[in-house]
């Protein structure tokens, strides 16, 4: 493997500016995934917020869960995490402007 990069977000770290590492969790992040697959359905989701804390939604929640476990998986391997602050249409590939919302 000559790389392995990782697409975040910026917004995995919100509120506040994001320095250029991967930062703790307060569970880890398999402790987390196993205790939401055991999560019934039916829950109401003011459970949610309690989890969330400090994160703006579920997805920044996730994305933060996702870089601890490419953090602790790339030990050995050329890893880089990148967090863009959002991403647009493609500049050349496959076509000037293309995006995968866009209609033909």
């Amino acid at each position: 493997v000559k790389a392995f990069v990782h697409v975040s977000t910026a917004f995995s770290m919100a509120p506040g500016s994001v320095d250029e590492k991967v930062y703790p969790m307060d569970v880890e992040p398999e402790d987390a995934l196993e205790f939401f697959a055991k999560i019934p359905a039916d829950w109401n989701t003011s459970i949610t917020k309690l989890i969330l804390k400090d994160k703006i939604n579920t997805y920044a929640y996730s994305k933060h869960i996702a870089e601890r476990l490419v953090e602790r998986a790339g030990n050995n391997l050329p890893v880089s995490i990148v967090r863009p602050g959002g991403i647009t249409s493609g500049m050349t590939e496959p076509l000037p402007g293309w995006n995968e919302t866009q209609s033909s």
